[in-house]
């Protein structure tokens, strides 16, 4: 089977890890723009997965953020893809992302050329009606709603959101995001750092991640904080050396956490976490962390207490191994294209 992922200036190792298991099954193409931010995912594709990578051209590798905004005010979406359709000539399936995108507009344009038999969308907004201030976005969730043939939500609250905006229930199945527990994994199985506590910060360095409620000192702790720059494959490393995960998310009207892969990231390497009670946060963490209302006084409570970091960093790690495999992901993501 042809599956063709449409991702555009979103093709990323993170989410592309879950797709991998399937290169060797079927024949897998990501389509992202021509000067890809996420560098390192064409090597993850060649190297690691399998995957073949179109890279099109798209006027969102011409913009900056501001142009960006002009132009989705006067052409909906930057996010188009030149020559897609054509590409996707004798593909199976087309995975595109959210309702809303250009080239999800663009997929459903190849289908009704016959060029691709369905189309299927992963969607991560979990804000329903968000995005539709922007001439004719609205139009734009409207048909894919319609004509989309199958939709993946990464959270029960993103299907809600679907839901609420007119999407036949029967078409929204709800399957995570997942990772690879071989490589996010504890470090010799759980770790016995001595010393200073060390609290890891993974993130945009952007105020809606709260990172200057993280930013005041605690006694006795070295926080460090991840805003980019490292190379993906690097990045369980980081985890292993570290006794604490903090997610200190605010969110904002128009932006709630629409997952938290570094959630996953951290409770599959076996670490206690304490977040907030942000968007889909709590279903993804569960019982797996503190939902806090203050991050600051968790912390201390957990640096102060190794036993409780120990008993949370298995509970989270046994979570992992429960919801977010990323070789369960893919034969829940193989059995419903098989299904459609």
């Amino acid at each position: 089977m042809k599956i063709g992922i449409v991702r555009g200036a979103f093709g990323n190792p993170y989410e592309l890890q879950n797709w991998e298991p399937l290169a060797g099954k079927h024949e897998v193409a990501v389509f992202v723009r021509k000067n890809n931010g996420f560098r390192t995912a064409a090597r993850f594709d060649a190297r690691r997965a399998g995957m073949t990578v179109e890279r099109l051209w798209s006027p969102y590798d011409y913009l900056n953020r501001y142009s960006r905004a002009v132009f989705n005010r006067l052409f909906v979406d930057s996010h188009y893809l030149f020559g897609l359709e054509k590409k996707l000539k004798g593909f199976d399936t087309a995975v595109c992302a959210e309702t809303y995108y250009a080239y999800t507009q663009q997929c459903l344009n190849a289908k009704k050329k016959g060029y691709v038999k369905k189309v299927i969308s992963t969607v991560w907004e979990n804000i329903p009606f968000n995005n539709e201030s922007i001439r004719g976005r609205k139009e734009f969730k409207q048909r894919a709603i319609k004509e989309v043939d199958y939709f993946i939500a990464v959270t029960q609250k993103a299907r809600e959101a679907l839901i609420a905006e007119g999407c036949d229930p029967q078409k929204i199945t709800v399957i995570p995001m997942g990772v690879d527990l071989e490589r996010f994994r504890p470090s010799r199985g759980f770790r016995t750092h001595a010393g200073m506590t060390k609290v890891l910060m993974v993130g945009r360095l952007v105020k809606e991640k709260g990172i200057l409620e993280l930013a005041k000192k605690i006694q006795g702790v070295e926080v460090k904080i991840i805003g980019g720059g490292i190379p993906y494959e690097k990045m369980p490393e980081v985890y292993r050396e570290a006794d604490i995960f903090v997610h200190p998310v605010i969110g904002s009207k128009t932006w709630q956490e629409q997952f938290g892969m570094v959630l996953v990231e951290a409770m599959a390497s076996g670490l206690p976490i304490i977040t907030t009670d942000c968007g889909s946060i709590p279903e993804v963490v569960g019982d797996a962390g503190i939902i806090s209302k203050d991050i600051i006084k968790d912390l201390k409570l957990l640096v102060a207490n190794k036993n409780l970091r120990l008993k949370m960093g298995k509970i989270a790690r046994a979570r992992a191994e429960k919801y977010f495999d990323r070789n369960l992901i893919a034969a829940q993501y193989d059995q419903l294209i098989a299904k459609i």
